[in-house]
């Protein structure tokens, strides 16, 4: 299959490494992402260790195919750019995935392609970006996919198979939506906390009065996500 992942960081680079070794993967990353790339190859460190040769530019104009799947993991504020940067080598059989953190990303690139186009996703994968060129995967988890207007389809079959044929732990659900409003919550509940308390995650559980916090967050998100749906 060919695969362009769009706004390689951290886990886009780490799911195209693992990916590029049964399919044609593109990464659209930062300039200094792409150079050390180009110059030593992809290097994961950590739970995976790899050093993989792999298309990469800071350009969608040098991607060398016609794209069968689109992977978007760009942060959410840059979604509407980087569908908008894209939409030139959207073909008729290209699939779009959002595989982001966040609520409006789907609305966001269903105002530049037919929502027929876009599946989505989520990711409990860890990983994060000492250095340009190099990626560390520091935790095993699993990638929920889905349709977002009707049930298993024979694409999200297939998009399954491939990734978990590259290692990629894959499910698919018949509510993506709700594993979407389920990811945003857990983040809320969690990452503003570490951030404030500069702790790790674990640690919310281990003192009291973090984790009272913790459990107020989320009851208050959840009201929010059931009143909207």
């Amino acid at each position: 299959m060919n695969i362009v992942i769009l706004g390689a960081g951290a886990i886009g680079s780490l799911f195209g490494a693992l990916l590029s070794k049964n399919n044609n993967v593109f990464l659209i990353s930062r300039k200094s992402h792409v150079k050390a790339i180009r110059k030593n190859g992809l290097i994961i460190d950590g739970i995976t260790k790899l050093n993989t040769k792999i298309y990469a530019s800071d350009s969608v104009d040098n991607i060398p195919f016609s794209p069968d799947l689109i992977i978007i993991t760009v942060k959410s504020y840059d979604t509407k750019t980087a569908i908008n940067q894209v939409k030139k080598i959207i073909n008729k059989n290209t699939i779009i995935l959002s595989l982001q953190n966040g609520l409006n990303n789907i609305s966001d690139i269903e105002n530049v392609v037919d929502q027929s186009k876009i599946i989505a996703g989520i990711t409990t994968v860890g990983a994060f970006f000492p250095k340009p060129g190099k990626v560390i995967h520091t935790g095993i988890g699993e990638t929920i996919i889905g349709e977002l207007f009707s049930k298993k389809s024979d694409r999200i079959k297939l998009i399954k198979r491939i990734f978990s044929k590259s290692n990629i732990d894959t499910i698919v659900s018949e509510d993506i939506k709700k594993e979407i409003w389920i990811k945003a919550i857990i983040n809320s509940s969690i990452n503003p906390i570490t951030a404030f308390f500069s702790c790790k995650n674990g640690y919310l559980l281990k003192n009291p009065v973090l984790e009272k916090i913790v459990e107020k967050v989320c009851r208050e998100s959840t009201i929010v996500a059931m009143h909207m749906e």
